[in-house]
C-alpha cells in the first residue's frame, strides 16, 4: 500500500480516504500523505468512522456523520443529542479544535451539511426533500463529489452543495449507484438555492478538462424562449468537440442588443434550462454586447456560431484569434426562432385566439 500511494500520488488531483476502521487507512499511509502533501498540497477529503485518527493529517475537509463527529469530540453513545443543524455546529467547532482540518462539514441525512471552516464560520446547507429516499451510498457521494469539485477550484460552499445533490441522487437507486454527470448538472443548474456558476470556477473546470485532452467548444447566445432551432444548434455543436459551453446574455445585455420589451424569460430561467439540455456540459451568464471577454477567459479550442455570419464579420473575432481557436459557422433551422414564436402569439392574441391573461 505504500508503494502504491507514493507511485501514484504525482499523478492524482485530489485524494479521498474512505476509512471504515478496517486497518486499510493505516497510520503509516495516513503520515506518507501528510508527507506527500506537503510538497504537493493537493485536495485531501477524509470520510472516517474515527475522525481523530487524523487529527494531524491537514485534510482539507473531513466530512463525518453527525454520529461520529460526535463520539470523535469524546461524546458518549448514550448521551447523543438530536443531530439537529444547532448541534452539529457546536460539534463541528470543537472537532476544528481537535484538528488541522481546513473544514469540517458534519453530514445531517435528510437536514443537510453543516459546513464550519477554519476561521470557526458555520453555514447550514439544506437538502432537498427526496421521497422514498433509500440509506446506501449518501455519505460516500457527498464526500466524492464534494472533494472533485474542491480539486475542480470550487469554493467549499458551492463543493458542499454540489455533494449534497449527488447525494440527494444516489439515495433515489436502489443499493449502491453512480450518479451521472449530466444528471447532477441539471440538478445543481436548476437549484434555486445555489450560487451562479462564477467564470473563476468555470476557468478551473475548463483547465481540468483541457489538461485531460478534451476538445472545448463554445457558443453563445440569449436562448430567451426554448425551441427546436436552439437544441439542434447545441446538439450539432457538442458534436464538434467533448465538451460545451454556452455563454448566455443577461437580462441588461438583452435589452440592450433587442430592445426594452426582451427578454421574454428572466436571465436566471434561460441559464438554467440551457444548462438542462443534454448535449450542454456549462453554461454561464455574460453581460457584454460580444462574448470577446467571456472567450478569452476560457479559451475554447472551438467557436461555434449560428446564422449567415462570416468568420471576418464576428465581432469577437480578435478574442478568437488571441486564443487560437477554431471558427464553425452553424446554418439556423429556417424558420425556426425567438422572434417568429413572440409574433405568432401576438398575433393570436389579436385574433382572440389566445387571452391576454395566458
Amino acid at each position: 500500500m505504500l508503494r502504491v500511494v507514493e507511485s501514484v500520488f504525482p499523478q492524482c488531483d485530489l485524494v479521498v480516504i474512505p476509512d471504515y476502521g478496517y486497518g486499510a487507512a493505516s497510520d503509516e499511509v495516513i503520515d506518507l500523505l501528510r508527507r506527500l502533501r506537503a510538497t504537493r498540497p493537493i485536495v485531501m477529503a477524509v470520510d472516517a468512522k474515527d475522525v481523530r485518527r487524523f487529527s494531524s493529517a491537514r485534510a482539507t475537509v473531513l466530512t463525518p456523520n453527525f454520529t461520529e463527529a460526535w463520539l470523535s469530540t469524546g461524546g458518549s453513545p448514550g448521551s447523543l443529542p438530536c443531530p439537529d443543524p444547532v448541534q452539529a455546529e457546536l460539534v463541528g467547532k470543537r472537532l476544528l479544535e481537535l484538528t488541522d482540518a481546513q473544514h469540517i462539514a458534519v453530514t445531517l441525512a435528510q437536514d443537510g451539511v453543516m459546513l464550519i471552516d477554519r476561521s470557526g464560520a458555520a453555514q447550514h446547507l439544506p437538502a432537498h426533500p427526496v421521497p422514498h429516499a433509500a440509506d446506501v451510498g449518501a455519505g460516500d457521494s457527498f464526500t466524492a463529489a464534494m472533494a472533485l469539485a474542491l480539486a475542480s477550484g470550487a469554493e467549499a460552499v458551492l463543493a458542499a452543495r454540489i455533494g449534497i445533490d449527488a447525494a440527494g441522487i444516489a439515495v433515489t437507486e436502489k443499493r449502491t449507484s453512480t450518479v451521472g454527470h449530466q444528471e447532477l448538472l441539471r440538478r445543481v443548474s436548476l437549484d434555486g438555492s445555489a450560487p451562479d456558476l462564477s467564470l473563476k470556477t468555470l476557468a478551473a473546470l475548463l483547465d481540468a478538462e483541457r489538461y485531460a485532452g478534451r476538445t472545448i467548444v463554445f457558443t453563445n447566445g440569449v436562448f430567451d424562449i426554448l425551441h427546436a432551432g436552439h437544441v439542434q444548434l447545441l446538439q450539432r455543436a457538442k458534436r464538434l468537440g467533448d465538451v460545451l459551453v454556452v455563454g448566455v446574455n443577461n437580462d441588461a445585455s438583452v435589452r440592450r442588443l433587442k430592445g426594452t420589451s426582451r427578454p421574454i424569460n428572466h436571465e436566471a430561467d434561460r441559464v438554467a434550462l440551457v444548462a438542462a439540455l443534454d448535449p450542454v456540459d456549462f453554461a454561464i451568464l455574460f453581460g457584454a454586447d460580444t462574448p470577446a471577454d467571456l472567450i478569452r477567459a476560457i479559451r475554447p479550442h472551438v467557436h461555434v456560431k449560428g446564422g449567415d455570419y462570416t468568420a471576418e464579420g464576428l465581432p469577437e473575432i480578435d478574442a478568437v484569434r488571441e486564443v487560437g481557436a477554431a471558427i464553425e459557422i452553424l446554418s439556423l433551422v429556417e424558420g425556426r426562432s425567438t422572434t417568429n414564436v413572440i409574433q405568432k402569439i401576438a398575433t393570436l392574441v389579436a385574433a382572440g385566439e389566445i387571452e391576454r391573461s395566458q
